[in-house]
């Protein structure tokens, strides 16, 4: 994977400094009431469609629209597991040019000169999380992980800040603190 990383570099780009994501737990403090609020919600639902199916209530209900419907009601309190398996799998990397995240098989970055905003916050488990942009300093912390799975979009114009980026539950903070301390000294703690 190192020599992945490398390769997809800018020319002359250096890596300054390298992690990934911490332990972490599905549903910690942070995200079990965004699953649970997600999961009530849902279940609400999924009995409103099956009584309607049913006959419990009156009127006519296509059973491709109720599979639709409880598919996506699934997916909502799915989300906050498959987001935690996929941070599991991210690595930081800081460059004398960029904010590197990656997956293995994606790099996603923002340059460093396109960042006006940028704090490092902490959630209710104690996670240290670098967030990016003025929408991204804004983030609640039970959205801090699609910060780091998304990133910036890529639709943003080449000179705009970065509104929207971040590295979530920080291995190695003293490392990350030091390098941003060089490279983006307006990062606030």
């Amino acid at each position: 994977m190192e020599e992945n990383l490398k390769s997809r570099l800018n020319e002359g780009e250096t890596i300054l400094w390298q992690s990934k994501t911490e332990p972490i737990q599905a549903l910690d403090k942070t995200n079990k009431k965004r699953f649970l609020t997600n999961l009530i919600v849902c279940s609400v639902i999924a009995a409103v469609l099956i009584g309607l199916y049913l006959g419990f209530v009156k009127g006519e209900v296509k059973i491709s629209a109720i599979v639709l419907v409880l598919l996506l009601c699934a997916f909502a309190p799915l989300r906050r597991i498959l987001d935690a398996s996929a941070v599991k799998k991210l690595q930081y990397l800081v460059t004398d040019q960029r904010l590197l995240v990656s997956n293995g098989s994606e790099l996603k970055g923002v340059e460093l000169g396109r960042i006006r905003d940028a704090v490092l916050k902490q959630d209710a488990d104690g996670h240290l999380s670098l967030l990016v942009g003025s929408h991204g300093i804004k983030t609640k912390p039970d959205h801090w992980r699609e910060l780091a799975i998304v990133g910036q979009p890529s639709s943003l114009p080449e000179e705009e800040p970065i509104e929207t980026f971040g590295f979530y539950a920080v291995e190695d903070r003293a490392g990350l603190k030091k390098v941003l301390a060089q490279v983006l000294p307006l990062v606030k703690s």
